[in-house]
């Protein structure tokens, strides 16, 4: 059995009980990350804080359309995490209210810093439904095993065996994970760049590919 399969087995379904440590692992995972330096850098305030706020806004958006979280753990550790959520899913009241919570704690130019990099990048996705990935992260000290890869091949499982979906979109800012996600079947759909050095790539694996 190859390294890959192998890794497969190992990735499970989440509850929301273990929502925490997702946020935990995507702040670790995305500390430096570039679209949140773009969003949360300079305003003050303590970075890591905002991060978590803004992280957990989006794990929580998930959570409530009824999306799925999906983990790999190392002796009970969760180390990676992937969210991810039907592009048609049903928006609750919820996610509103808990939005504009957060934005009233980040503040007015996160806000808008958040809605030029979505409109930046709306024309990247497919006409048809699609399974959103949110989040994909790996700790650290846990990159260069496959865990993105196994992750990523779930989600991909899940577009499968939905009889509705047509398959898998991201975006990525990091201009690393480019041949990254071409290597793994994802087609770029579009490029953009947003302002103050970021940029920003969509990809989508359509489920017959």
């Amino acid at each position: 059995m190859n390294k890959a399969a192998d890794s497969r087995s190992i990735v499970e379904r989440l509850d929301p009980s273990s929502l925490g440590e997702v946020v935990a692992v995507h702040c670790a995972a995305f500390r430096d990350y570039p679209t949140m330096r773009y969003l949360l850098e300079p305003p003050g305030g303590d970075y890591n804080e905002r991060l978590a706020t803004l992280i957990g806004l989006f794990i929580e958006t998930v959570n409530l359309k009824g999306g799925v979280a999906l983990g790999w753990r190392e002796a009970g550790a969760l180390v990676a995490a992937a969210d991810t959520v039907r592009s048609d899913a049903t928006e609750p009241p919820e996610v509103a209210t808990r939005r504009e919570s957060v934005w009233g704690r980040l503040g007015a130019v996160v806000r808008s810093r958040y809605e030029a990099y979505k409109g930046a990048t709306r024309d990247f996705e497919p006409g048809a439904p699609f399974f959103y990935l949110s989040m994909l992260g790996v700790r650290p000290e846990f990159s260069g095993r496959g865990l993105a890869r196994a992750l990523l091949e779930r989600v991909q499982a899940l577009s499968l065996a939905d009889l509705h979906s047509t398959g898998v979109f991201l975006e990525t800012e990091d201009p690393a994970n480019v041949s990254f996600y071409e290597h793994c079947g994802y087609q770029l759909t579009g490029h953009a760049e947003i302002g103050r050095g970021l940029e920003s790539w969509g990809f989508f694996r359509p489920d017959e590919g």
